[in-house]
């Protein structure tokens, strides 16, 4: 552990690319800041999470307890955000939210961290076999919206929930829903872009303002210098009249009827396609800042077609603050390091504590403090840090593989070993020598390149073995022992499996799968794996998985030259029945229409994962989704995974005159109708003289 506390600065790639938090500007103007503090590499980076959660297991809000959780952000990737790795530096006791007065629980830890950051504290390395002063720093915050209001002093209600535009604000009170909405996007365009010019399709005026000012730390400080808080929660006096009137609220808001059916045209598909597309992006393990820097445009550019679409009660604060993840995304960099969501799943680990209802926060700590002592023993075992082609390094599960020994038939162990030859590199100068043995030896017949490749499948196994054998028994030292086993055929007794763990992911049978909610027999084999299935794109679901042994144990405990390959459902590729493309750009497949029948293996190294969402409109197809394992970190390659998906250009004018189709299979439904706009505007429209080319569109 004390090794890797040095990752960030003595591992860490250094180039264009982001893909830890020492990469971030944030961290490296702390660097510039305190060069005494950035001078010594052992000195700690870190964040600071909290968020409230019922620890009884139940979504009533009867109990809230409130644990602060430090993340070390000097670890690699893949161990800093890990749980293990969480320090649980405070406990805040039930029953309510501590609202404001959170400064008051966390005032001792405060401190403590005051005194990390002047003074240090001794420690001793491990790794150098030396002690030092370690000193550190908070870089930043981790929580959901509400809790960002009470950690920062900041309101996250009202006018000026926004903590970015604060008073530059762009909200408006909607009386019929009781609601503020925040619109305005527009501003956040270039100061040319057309939309700022467009009228009718936007709130009936032009936009010639520009974004809202960026704060600095220091402005933010001056803004909060005279804030004051009164502690203490008042006593309130419930009277019968507000109570009623309260009722009768509730009473009208539940009565009313589902007025609106929303039908998605062809424009919204497209939007929502680009949305999800800029939160890939911003999800990237890795990315640039010029990549952050074109986020921004189509985040804006995003908003404001919806804008056009939703009503104003659509834009609530949450809606509004995507515009500006990309700065906050150009500043701190990697979302993953940032996000509540490992914080939520370490809030699930620790109510799994709670065994007594009275004392739930005594058994947090307890829980917590038993494992500090004897987790990291059992990780040390249990945690494999497995090399990947020496530039990747992904962190797996132990799985303990149990599996049932079966005895194949013929016809099925041959199509494993003719496969495993197929695609083995050792075996490659043999195939081609067979390949020329018999061209010479029908070169009177003269079949063409496809009948000898055909010809070679069959015969080449037999041929294979006769050819090694006699080489390996006249001591040829070209052909070693692996060879030897692989030329003759497997052992008919065979491990059989129900899960397999590869490259990060976990692959299951699909009889498994069908028990269970979640997914995992999807498997994707790319066209350019040398030896697939044909050369297309294959997509299928593992319905068996084998090892195949080549020869017995050599030592206790060894399992032999085995090779594991999946038995796969294919579907027919080669076939628009099986395999098509829709308008969106996503893969489409159909497992009514399976091919590949007589070659349905694939080794185990070739298979990636993807998952597969049925289509609601077209019966029978289902949408392809390719995944990515989560704690795999591609820590040298130039470019992320690339995006399957042809993402829509939403700043082509031809959206802005679209007719708002609905989808084949749905009744239609006008989408938007000709309504006069609300009088509330000043100067909505222009006079029919003053209208440009782009207020007519």
């Amino acid at each position: 552990m004390a090794e890797h506390m040095r990752w960030h600065a003595t591992e860490c790639p250094k180039d264009e690319f982001m893909r830890h938090p020492s990469d971030s500007p944030a961290w490296k103007h702390l660097d510039n800041l305190y060069p005494d503090f950035a001078s010594k590499i052992r000195n700690v980076r870190l964040g600071l999470a909290s968020d409230g959660f019922n620890p009884f297991g139940k979504m009533r809000n009867d109990h809230n307890t409130w644990p602060v959780v430090l993340s070390v952000y000097n670890l690699p990737p893949w161990m800093c955000m890990k749980q293990p790795n969480l320090l649980l530096s405070l406990l805040i006791p039930g029953p309510r939210s501590p609202g404001k007065e959170i400064d008051v629980y966390m005032r001792p830890l405060i401190d403590e961290l005051n005194e990390l950051w002047e003074v240090g504290i001794p420690t001793y390395d491990a790794y150098s076999n030396q002690s030092f002063t370690m000193k550190a720093a908070v870089l930043w915050t981790i929580s959901d919206f509400p809790a960002y209001g009470m950690l920062s002093g900041s309101s996250t209600h009202g006018y000026k929930a926004c903590p970015h535009c604060m008073h530059d604000k762009e909200s408006i009170y909607l009386p019929a829903s009781r609601k503020i909405c925040y619109m305005g996007h527009r501003r956040f365009l270039e100061d040319n872009h057309r939309f700022r010019r467009q009228t009718i399709t936007f709130n009936g005026c032009r936009e010639h303002r520009s974004a809202p000012r960026q704060w600095t730390g220091l402005q933010c400080l001056e803004e909060l210098s005279t804030l004051r808080f009164t502690f203490g929660k008042p006593t309130r006096m419930l009277q019968l009249g507000n109570a009623e009137e309260e009722l009768r609220a509730v009473q009208v808001v539940t009565l009313l009827p589902l007025a609106i059916r929303l039908v998605l045209p062809k424009a919204v598909t497209m939007v929502l396609l680009e949305l999800s597309a800029i939160f890939r992006q911003l999800c990237s393990k890795k990315e640039s800042e010029e990549g952050f820097k074109q986020l921004n445009s189509r985040i804006a550019l995003t908003l404001c077609q919806l804008e056009k679409i939703f009503p104003p009660a659509f834009f609530d604060i949450m809606v509004h603050l995507p515009v500006h993840l990309a700065d906050e995304a150009a500043l701190a960099w990697p979302v993953q390091y940032r996000w509540m969501y490992l914080i939520e799943r370490y809030l699930q680990t620790l109510k799994r504590y709670v065994r007594n209802k009275g004392r739930p926060e005594g058994f947090i700590a307890e829980a917590y403090l038993s494992a500090c002592h004897f987790v990291p023993c059992i990780l040390e075992t249990l945690s494999l840090v497995v090399p990947v082609e020496a530039e990747m390094k992904m962190v797996l599960d132990v799985e303990y593989l149990v599996g049932e020994n079966v005895e194949l038939d013929l016809n099925v162990l041959d199509q494993c070993h003719r496969y495993i030859l197929n695609n083995c590199d050792e075996v490659s100068p043999f195939r081609r020598q067979h390949e020329e043995f018999l061209k010479t030896k029908h070169r009177r017949e003269r079949l063409t390149m496809r009948q000898i490749k055909e010809l070679s499948k069959k015969e080449f196994p037999e041929w294979f073995k006769q050819h090694m054998n006699s080489r390996y028994d006249a001591n040829d030292t070209l052909i070693s022992q692996d060879l030897h086993w692989l030329a003759n055929y497997p052992s008919r007794v065979v491990s059989r499996y129900k899960s397999h763990i590869v490259h990060g992911f976990r692959f299951r049978i699909k009889s498994v799968d069908d028990k269970h909610k979640n997914q995992n027999c999807g498997v994707f084999v790319p066209a350019n794996v040398p030896g697939a299935i044909g050369q297309v794109n294959c997509y299928g679901r593992v319905v068996d998985m084998f090892e195949v042994k080549y020869c017995g144990p050599t030592e206790a405990g060894d399992r032999g030259r085995a090779v594991m390959l999946f038995k796969c459902e294919w579907v027919n590729s080669e076939s628009p029945r099986g395999m098509k493309t829709d308008q969106y750009g996503f893969t489409m497949v159909n497992f009514n229409q399976l091919g590949f029948k007589e070659d349905p293996f694939i080794l185990a190294s070739q298979a990636l994962q993807a998952f597969y969402v049925e289509d609601t409109i077209e019966k029978d197809w289902h949408v392809v989704v390719r995944t990515q394992p989560r704690d795999l970190f591609d820590v040298l390659e130039d470019s992320d995974a690339i995006d399957d998906y042809a993402m829509p250009n939403l700043d082509d004018r031809i959206l802005d005159n679209e007719n708002f189709h609905t989808r084949v299979g749905v009744e239609e439904t006008p989408f938007l109708e000709s309504l006069a706009l609300p009088t509330g505007f000043v100067n909505h429209a222009n006079t029919d003289d003053e209208l440009t080319d782009d207020d007519r569109e």
